[in-house]
């Protein structure tokens, strides 16, 4: 039987900076607009998009579902030039010294912790309560998971035991169902970001751009997650590809974007370097990744 990944995409975007105003704990969900169960047609992938619209941006459900509604085209339409950078100085030098900060706006950070809770929910074996394995894209200092996912040996924020239940989660896992720490593996640039990171119960130091290859077996992790990552990497079709390999059958990959970023180490794609008067749109970004997944699945399976 083909394996099916389902893979989620999220524009997470700054409230002040942004077309889409995000905010969290104060928004009215009547208002919000989900497409938890969007399917691409002929694609066997689904991608799940929260947006949450301002009167300035113009955005709805219909204008995001319209950025999939062309087929894909019928060979992989990215060249060499489009992943040029402006600094194309080598990343783990530029990356060397920790940032310990975060990259876009705190209602942003909790929507991406909201939006983390909610996969992992999904994920959860119904019988073992076990909690899905967890492989960080670009991992950094903070992962963002839900907080059952932490190193015993390291001092977390706050002091987790084992079986405690999450208030993440809802009641349908909070009873009956005791969990034990999760494992999420990070993969990124910074050591000392790595080891300050209480989520990860390993890690690898490792330039992707240089080599997008994933050291773990086939069918070993149950969701993938890359934030703020996808819009830096030379080589993004050969790294999602490895996803599809490692993810076990059901499993998921979450790729979170926003309008933040480095703009000297992004893709020319990603920002539109050196094409007069281009502005590269989220509903575009959008586009862009799930041409890259496209082209990364297996034969049969994209």
């Amino acid at each position: 039987m083909a394996m099916v990944s389902k893979v989620a995409t999220v524009a997470l975007c700054s409230t002040w900076l942004y077309a889409f105003a995000l905010k969290i704990g104060s928004y009215n969900t009547d208002t919000r607009i989900t497409r938890n169960n969007f399917t691409l047609q002929s694609i066997g992938l689904v991608f799940g998009c929260t947006f949450i619209p301002t009167k300035k941006s113009g955005a709805s459900a219909q204008t995001f579902d319209s950025v999939f509604d062309d087929p894909f085209p019928r060979s992989y339409p990215y060249k060499s030039p489009d992943f040029e950078r402006l600094n194309e100085q080598d990343d783990s030098e530029f990356y060397s010294k920790p940032r310990f900060t975060e990259h876009v706006d705190d209602q942003a950070v909790e929507l991406l912790k909201s939006y983390y809770s909610e996969i992992v929910e999904g994920l959860i074996d119904p019988y073992s309560c076990e909690l899905p394995v967890v492989l960080d894209i670009g991992a950094s200092w903070n992962s963002h998971l839900p907080e059952l996912y932490y190193n015993k040996i390291k001092e977390t924020p706050a002091k987790k035991q084992e079986g405690q239940n999450n208030d993440f989660f809802s009641k349908k896992h909070k009873v009956g169902c005791s969990h034990k720490p999760g494992k999420a593996i990070g993969i990124g640039l910074n050591s000392a970001e790595l080891a300050f990171n209480y989520q990860l119960t390993d890690y690898l130091v490792q330039d992707l751009n240089n080599s997008p290859y994933v050291p773990y077996p086939a069918a070993s992790i149950d969701l993938v997650v890359c934030a703020f990552t996808i819009d830096y990497l030379t080589r993004p079709r050969e790294l999602l590809s490895e996803c599809y390999r490692i993810l076990r059958p059901g499993g998921k990959v979450a790729v979170v974007f926003s309008d933040r970023l480095f703009v000297t180490k992004a893709v020319r794609m990603w920002t539109g370097m050196g094409i007069k008067g281009k502005r590269v749109t989220a509903l575009e970004r959008a586009r862009m990744i799930g041409t890259h997944l496209h082209f990364a699945a297996p034969p049969g399976k994209g």
